[in-house]
C-alpha cells in the first residue's frame, strides 16, 4: 500500500464525502437516497480495489519505480543493522565531545555566512572560536582513541544478537561501514538521500578511520544536503570536516611532524574536495549563505600547493588522474560562475566589472574540453558539463562568432553517446543491492556465531 499515491486517496475521499453529505442532507425519497448512496459506495469500493491492484502491479513490475522501492527495502535492512550496532557502541564513541565540536562549528559557520565575508581576514572573536574548536577536536580524538582501545583489549560484554565482546562489536561496525561505502554512490542514483545522510551520521560517530569520517562529513552528509537544497546543513557539515583537517595540518604549508607525506596529501585532497562542494555553482550560486567563487578559489589554493603537486599528482597515473579530475571540477564550476555573472550583466545591460566576455569564456571552455579529451582516462562526467555549458551559450547567444549550429549538433551527439554508454537503471542494480546487503549480514553473522574463548 505504500506505493499508492496518498494525495490521490485524500482527493477522492474528500470528493466522495462531499457527495455523500450532499445526498444525505438533500430532500430525496428513501429509495432514491438508497440508490445514490449505493452508487457512491460502489464507486469507492471499485477505486479501493483498483488502487490495491495498481500497488501490486508496481511491486511485481520491473519499472524504475518498483526497482527503487525494492532497493530501498534492502537498504533499510542495512540501516536497521546500523541501529542495532549503534546501541552497543554509543557510549564508547565520545558522542558528547562530537556534539560540542558541532556546536562550536555552527557558531563559526554563522560568522562566515554571507557573500560579503572575507574568508582570509578573520576577526579576533572568530580566531578564538577556531582555537577552541581545535582544542575540542584534539580532546575528542584522544578520548575516542582511548575508549576504542579499551574495547579492543578488554573482554567487555555487550549485548547484540547474543553476548559479544567489544572487539567483536568494533569488527561488526567495520563490516557495516564497508557495506555503506560500497553502496554510497548507488544511494544517490536510487534517490535515497535521507538514508545516505543517516548512514553518514552513523559513520562519523563510529568509524575509527579519520579519513572515512571526513569522507562522511563531506560527501554523505554535506554534499547530499547541498544536492537536496539544504544548503546551510550541508555547509555546516563540510565546515566540520575542514575544521578537523585544519587541526591536523593547519594552513597546509608544510608537512607536520610525525605525519606521513601520504596522509598529508590525503588531507589536502579532502580539503580541496570540501571547498569544491561549497563552490558547486549550480546549487550554491543563488545561496545567501555561500559565495561559491570564494570557496572555489580556496580549493584552487589547495590543489596548487607545491607539496601536493609534487608528492601526490606525480606519484603515479592513478593519482595524476584523480588530481586532474579534482582540479577540473573546480575550474568547471568557476566557468559556470563566470557564465552566470556574465549572463546577469548582459540581461540587465549593466557594466561587466569582471572584464571578460562570451568570447573569452568560450576560449576557456574550449581549452578545458581539450584538456579533458587528452586525459589518459577521460572524465566523461566533466566533459558533459563543459559541453552543456557551451551549448547553453550557443543557444542563448547565437551571434557569438566562435559557435555555429553544426557544432551544437555535434556536442549533442557526444553528450547523447556518453549517456547511452552509461549503465541502464534496471533490475541488476536492485539485485546487486540485495546481494551486497546479504553479504554484509553474512559477515556480521560469522562474527556473532564465533565461539567464545
Amino acid at each position: 500500500m505504500k506505493e499508492i499515491n496518498k494525495d490521490k486517496i485524500i482527493s477522492i475521499a474528500t470528493l466522495l464525502l462531499s457527495a455523500l453529505l450532499a445526498v444525505i442532507t438533500k430532500d430525496l425519497s428513501p429509495l432514491l437516497r438508497f440508490i445514490t448512496v449505493g452508487v457512491i459506495v460502489l464507486f469507492a469500493l471499485c477505486y479501493f480495489i483498483y488502487s490495491i491492484l495498481s500497488a501490486i502491479k508496481i511491486r511485481n513490475s520491473i519499472s524504475s519505480t518498483a526497482i527503487i522501492a525494492k532497493s530501498k527495502k534492502y537498504i533499510n535492512y542495512l540501516y536497521k543493522l546500523c541501529k542495532a550496532n549503534e546501541k552497543n557502541l554509543k557510549k564508547h564513541a565520545a558522542a558528547n565531545e562530537l556534539k560540542t565540536i558541532e556546536k562550536l562549528n555552527n557558531k563559526i559557520v554563522r560568522k562566515l555566512t554571507g557573500k560579503k565575508v572575507d574568508l582570509n581576514s578573520k576577526n579576533k572573536q572568530l580566531k578564538n572560536l577556531e582555537n577552541k574548536l581545535n582544542i575540542k577536536i584534539s580532546s575528542y580524538r584522544n578520548l575516542k582513541a582511548e575508549k576504542y582501545q579499551l574495547l579492543r583489549e578488554d573482554k567487555l560484554i555487550i549485548k547484540f544478537a547474543k553476548k559479544l565482546n567489544g572487539e567483536q562489536n568494533l569488527r561488526i561496525s567495520k563490516e557495516i561501514i564497508a557495506g555503506i561505502r560500497d553502496l554510497n554512490r548507488i544511494l544517490l542514483q536510487i534517490d535515497q538521500h535521507k538514508l545516505r545522510i543517516k548512514f553518514g551520521q552513523y559513520v562519523v560517530k563510529y568509524t575509527d578511520d579519520e579519513f572515512i569520517q571526513l569522507e562522511a562529513y563531506i560527501d554523505y552528509i554535506g554534499w547530499t544536503n547541498i544536492l537536496t537544497g539544504h544548503i546551510n546543513k550541508g555547509y555546516k557539515s563540510i565546515m566540520i570536516a575542514i575544521g578537523l583537517i585544519d587541526e591536523r595540518i593547519g594552513e597546509g604549508e608544510s608537512i607536520p611532524k610525525n605525519m606521513s607525506t601520504e596522509d598529508y596529501c590525503q588531507y589536502l585532497f579532502l580539503k580541496a574536495r570540501a571547498y569544491r562542494h561549497l563552490g558547486t555553482t549550480y546549487y550554491t550560486y543563488t545561496s545567501k549563505q555561500i559565495d561559491p567563487i570564494k570557496y572555489l578559489n580556496k580549493a584552487l589554493e589547495v590543489v596548487n600547493n607545491n607539496i601536493f603537486i609534487n608528492e601526490y599528482r606525480e606519484k603515479n597515473d592513478q593519482c595524476q588522474n584523480k588530481y586532474k579530475k579534482l582540479k577540473l571540477g573546480i575550474e568547471n564550476n568557476l566557468l559556470l560562475a563566470k557564465y552566470y555573472s556574465l549572463k546577469k550583466s548582459l540581461n540587465n545591460k549593466s557594466i561587466n566589472l569582471n572584464n571578460y566576455s562570451l568570447d573569452s569564456l568560450i576560449e576557456e571552455i574550449n581549452q578545458k574540453i581539450n584538456e579533458t579529451n587528452n586525459m589518459k582516462k577521460i572524465d566523461k562526467h566533466r566533459l558533459i558539463k563543459l559541453l552543456v555549458l557551451k551549448n547553453q551559450i550557443l543557444m542563448n547567444y547565437k551571434d557569438n562568432r566562435f559557435l555555429n549550429e553544426e557544432e551544437l549538433v555535434n556536442n549533442f551527439k557526444t553528450i547523447q553517446h556518453i549517456f547511452e554508454d552509461n549503465i541502464n537503471f534496471d533490475d541488476a542494480m536492485e539485485v546487486f543491492i540485495k546481494q551486497k546487503v546479504q553479504f554484509v549480514y553474512n559477515d556480521v553473522l560469522k562474527i556473532i556465531m564465533e565461539k567464545e574463548d
